[in-house]
């Protein structure tokens, strides 16, 4: 299954959207190639997706005005799934790994893509900057330096002399992209790594301090022990290296 790029980033930071989206991927798949509901009604909806009347009502108006889904037929009788995907796979992401059985799960993988694709368009620029400075042939320079003035135009590094930071990931950035709370982000993140998509490294700082005794060190520090300060610096995360080409399925650079 493969969304449409711009589908996809509507997603990021509004989690009605999300929903709106995971929705229409369980009646496209339930539909099949006629993607048509025919004399259809809410509670038809509820059994082709098993999703309940309640939230097939709240989120339906979403899904028409996304452009997911739209009606036809006299007094439109018929409910029509859109293309959810063009015939460029570079315009599109692909979902195949979503697992589309029950609405909740194709929800929480969804999060879970949106919340990836943080660290994939990381991966990304870091590859273009590694291209430009290390190339494996001139025809990678020449497609490198290509890609690098199109991030400078839009903004994602600052010049064609770039280096690469690799600053980790915050549970309040992936937060944002979901839209959702900090709770959620971590519940996200959680997801992820227990499917296998990507793993999680820590970077804690520890300063030894005899019997600091877990007392307040006014924000300086995230956490004391009985003898230690602890800074905890942002999570590092490393994406599957074959779930890189679900969001890059043209992007030839090396490693």
């Amino acid at each position: 299954m493969r969304v449409k790029k711009k589908t996809f980033y509507e997603c990021v930071g509004d989690a009605k959207a999300q929903k709106a989206v995971s929705l229409a991927l369980i009646l496209k798949l339930r539909l099949g190639r006629m993607s048509t509901l025919h004399n259809w009604s809410v509670n038809k909806l509820h059994e082709v997706t098993g999703a309940s009347p309640s939230t097939i009502k709240k989120y339906l108006p979403v899904m028409k005005a996304m452009g997911l889904v739209f009606t036809q037929g006299k007094n439109d009788r018929h409910l029509v799934v859109g293309k959810l995907s063009t015939r460029r796979a570079c315009r599109n992401i692909d979902l195949s790994l979503v697992d589309l059985s029950t609405f909740k799960s194709a929800y929480n993988c969804l999060r879970a893509f949106i919340a990836m694709s943080i660290q994939a368009r990381k991966d990304f620029i870091r590859r273009t900057i590694q291209g430009v400075r290390q190339p494996s042939s001139y025809e990678e320079l020449k497609e490198a330096r290509r890609t690098m003035r199109r991030l400078v135009k839009s903004g994602a590094v600052a010049g064609m002399d770039s280096e690469y930071r690799e600053l980790g990931l915050s549970r309040a950035r992936v937060a944002r992209e979901i839209g959702n709370c900090l709770r959620t982000a971590h519940t996200v993140i959680k997801f992820a790594i227990k499917k296998g998509w990507w793993t999680k490294e820590q970077h804690p700082i520890r300063v030894l301090l005899s019997d600091i005794c877990f007392r307040d060190t006014g924000g300086f520090f995230t956490y004391t022990t009985k003898n230690y300060l602890v800074l905890m610096k942002a999570n590092t995360y490393t994406l599957k290296e074959s779930l890189y080409s679900l969001f890059y399925p043209h992007e030839t650079l090396s490693v």
